[in-house]
C-alpha cells in the first residue's frame, strides 16, 4: 500500500489554498482535511500499528515531503506505535519538533511525549528539563 499514492491521488487544490492560508503559507498542503485524511490513511496505520520498532526511515520520509499532511501521517503514525518509543528516541523526537516546526505538528508531538514522559518518568529531569531552557520555543512543553 502506498500511501504517498493514495494521499496524492485525492489532493483537492480547492481546499488546499485556504489551507495553507490558515497556516500563514508556511507550507503547502494537498488540500486533505482531517476526515478525508484520517480514512485515506486508515488500512495503512492499521497495518503499521503492528510494527514492532519505531519507522524512522517512514517517519522522516513524511517529514521530508512538502505537503503539511505528510508531517501530519507521521504523527498519526507515531501515535499508533507510541507505546515502541524508548529515552533513545528523544533526540529523533527533537529533531522533528524543531523541523519545519509550527503550532500544528508540535502540539500533537506534544502529547506523544507526555506519553513517553510518563512511562519514563527520568526524562522529565533529563530531557524536558533541557528543552524548556531553549531558546527555540517549539521544544518548550508545559
Amino acid at each position: 500500500m502506498n500511501i504517498f499514492k493514495i494521499f496524492y491521488s485525492n489532493k483537492n487544490e480547492e481546499n488546499a489554498i485556504p489551507m495553507a492560508k490558515y497556516m500563514k503559507n508556511k507550507f503547502p498542503f494537498l488540500g486533505l482535511k482531517k476526515p478525508e485524511r484520517a480514512a485515506l490513511a486508515k488500512e495503512f496505520l492499521k497495518l503499521r500499528k503492528k510494527d514492532t520498532r519505531v519507522d524512522w526511515d517512514f517517519i522522516f520520509k513524511c517529514y521530508d515531503m512538502l505537503e503539511r499532511e505528510f508531517h501530519y501521517l507521521a504523527i498519526d503514525y507515531m501515535d499508533k506505535v507510541k507505546n515502541l518509543f524508548t529515552p533513545d528516541d528523544m533526540d529523533n523526537i527533537e529533531k522533528l519538533i524543531t523541523t519545519k516546526s509550527w503550532w500544528d505538528t508540535v502540539d500533537n508531538i506534544n502529547k506523544i511525549v507526555g506519553y513517553i514522559v510518563m512511562k519514563y518518568p527520568e526524562l522529565k529531569d533529563d530531557i524536558i528539563q533541557k528543552w524548556i531552557c531553549s531558546e527555540n520555543i517549539y521544544r518548550i512543553f508545559e
